[in-house]
C-alpha cells in the first residue's frame, strides 16, 4: 500500500472510514445510558418498516431511513449521515496532513512513524466523536469508550513508541520535555509511578458510595462496602494487575518503550488530576457537581494519547469553545446545563492540528517541569474561595434564583 501514491492512499483512508463512521454511528446509539433503536445497525422499532441490506451503505444509507421519521422524529437521519461524511472526510485530510509533514517535518520521520502516529491519532479521534455525540445527548460519557480508550493509548506507547507525537526535531514527545530524559525515571522510583497511576485510576474508576451524612466512622464502611460489593470492581481489579504486569514487564525492558509508557502514564494522571481537581473544588464551592467524572476520564484518556504537555494545553483551550458555545445555547433553548466533554474533544482536536505551532510559541512554559502541575494544584484553592464567595453573593442578592 505504501507503494501507491499519497492520493489513492488517501481515498481508501475515506473509504475505510466510511466503514468505520457506521459503527460510530451505531456506538453513539448503543453505548448511551438509555440506547435507541436508531441506525440500520439495531434492531428495527416495532412501529418502523423492515429493513433493508442497502440501509447499511454508508452516507446513502440514511436517505433510506427517512421512513422512520414517524418515530424518531423529522430529520433525525441527518445528523448521523452528516457525521460519516465529515469523519470519513476528515480522517482522509488528516492522512495527507500527516504525510506531508503537518505534525513534524516528514525528512524528519521515517514513513512507518507517520503511519503509525495516524492510526493512533485515527483511533483517538473515533473515540472522541463518539463520546461527543453521547455527551450532547444525555451529559454523560460512558466508561466503555474512555476505559478501553485509555488501555489501547497505554499499549500502544509500550508496543509503538513513535506513534507519540513529535517534537519539533522529529523525536518523540516524553514526558520531560523540553529537558532531557532524566535517568531516575529508569530506575524504581519510575517504576513506583508508573504502578501508583495505574492503581490510582483503577481505584477512580471504581464504583463507590462516599457520604459524610452519618459521621467519618459509617462514611469509611459504607466506601468499602459499596467498592466490594460491586462487581465492576473486581473486574477493574484484574485490569489494573494485567497492567500493572504490562508496565513491570516494560520497565525491566527500558529503551525506548518504557520512556513512552511512562510519558503516557504521566498523561493519564494529569489529565484526569486537573479535571479531578476542578470538580472537587468547584463541587465543593457551589454545591453542585461542576463536571462529570466522565470529562475527567476523557481527558485522562487524552493526555494517555498526547502526552500531559498536550493535555494542558487542551484544558486550558476548551473553555473558549465552550464559553461560546455555551452562550448561543442559552441565547437560543435557555438551558444552562452544558456539556463539557464536546469542548475538550474540540481542544484536542485543535491542539493535535495545530501541535507544531503551540510547542514551538508555548513549548518554553514546561521548562518549568513537575512544578506545573503543582501550580495546577495550588491554583484549585483560590478558586474554590473564589467560586465560594461568588455563591454566597447570589445567594443573598438574588435569594429566589433556582440555581
Amino acid at each position: 500500500m505504501l507503494n501507491l501514491s499519497l492520493e489513492i492512499r488517501a481515498g481508501l483512508i475515506f473509504v475505510l472510514s466510511l466503514i468505520v463512521a457506521g459503527q460510530i454511528n451505531r456506538a453513539i446509539y448503543r453505548l448511551a445510558w438509555s440506547p435507541r433503536q436508531i441506525g440500520p445497525w439495531s434492531a428495527p422499532h416495532p412501529a418502523v418498516p423492515a429493513r433493508h441490506w442497502s440501509d447499511r451503505i454508508p452516507v446513502w444509507g440514511w436517505f433510506g431511513m427517512e421512513r422512520e421519521s414517524k418515530v424518531h422524529g423529522s430529520w433525525f437521519w441527518l445528523r448521523p449521515m452528516v457525521i460519516e461524511l465529515l469523519f470519513a472526510v476528515g480522517l482522509a485530510a488528516l492522512y495527507m496532513w500527516e504525510c506531508e509533514g503537518g505534525l513534524a517535518p516528514a525528512a524528519k520521520l521515517v514513513e512507518s512513524t507517520i503511519h503509525w502516529q495516524f492510526f493512533s491519532h485515527a483511533v483517538l479521534l473515533t473515540l472522541m466523536t463518539v463520546a461527543t455525540f453521547i455527551d450532547l445527548d444525555e451529559k454523560t460519557i460512558p466508561d466503555a469508550i474512555t476505559i478501553p480508550g485509555t488501555v489501547f493509548a497505554l499499549v500502544m506507547a509500550a508496543l509503538v513508541p513513535r506513534s507519540m507525537l513529535p517534537a519539533a526535531d522529529g523525536q518523540r514527545m516524553l514526558l520531560s520535555n523540553p529537558h532531557d530524559w532524566p535517568a531516575v525515571l529508569d530506575g524504581p522510583q519510575g517504576l513506583a509511578f508508573g504502578l501508583a497511576v495505574i492503581a490510582a485510576w483503577c481505584y477512580a474508576l471504581f464504583p463507590k458510595t462516599l457520604t459524610m451524612r452519618y459521621g467519618l466512622w459509617r462514611a469509611i464502611k459504607y466506601l468499602v462496602v459499596s467498592v466490594v460489593r460491586h462487581p465492576l470492581t473486581w473486574l477493574l481489579t484484574g485490569m489494573g494487575l494485567v497492567l500493572s504486569v504490562g508496565v513491570y514487564f516494560t520497565w525491566s525492558h527500558g529503551g525506548e518503550s518504557w520512556q513512552s509508557l511512562l510519558t503516557a502514564l504521566a498523561g493519564l494522571a494529569f489529565g484526569g488530576f486537573i479535571i479531578w481537581g476542578i470538580r472537587v473544588s468547584a463541587g465543593l464551592a457551589m454545591g453542585v457537581e461542576a463536571m462529570g467524572f466522565g470529562d475527567v476520564t476523557l481527558l485522562a484518556m487524552v493526555g494517555a494519547f498526547l502526552g500531559w504537555q498536550a493535555a494542558l494545553l487542551v484544558f486550558l483551550i476548551s473553555p473558549f469553545a465552550g464559553a461560546v458555545i455555551a452562550l448561543l445555547q442559552r441565547l437560543i433553548s435557555g438551558e444552562r446545563e452544558i456539556a463539557y466533554g464536546p469542548f475538550l474533544c474540540t481542544g484536542a482536536l485543535v491542539v493535535l492540528l495545530w501541535w507544531p505551532f503551540m510547542w514551538d510559541r508555548w513549548g518554553f512554559v514546561f521548562i518549568f517541569g513537575k512544578w506545573i502541575p503543582v501550580g495546577c494544584f495550588v491554583c484549585f484553592i483560590p478558586m474554590a474561595l473564589m467560586l465560594f464567595s461568588w455563591r454566597w453573593f447570589t445567594d443573598r442578592r438574588f435569594p429566589t434564583d433556582d440555581r
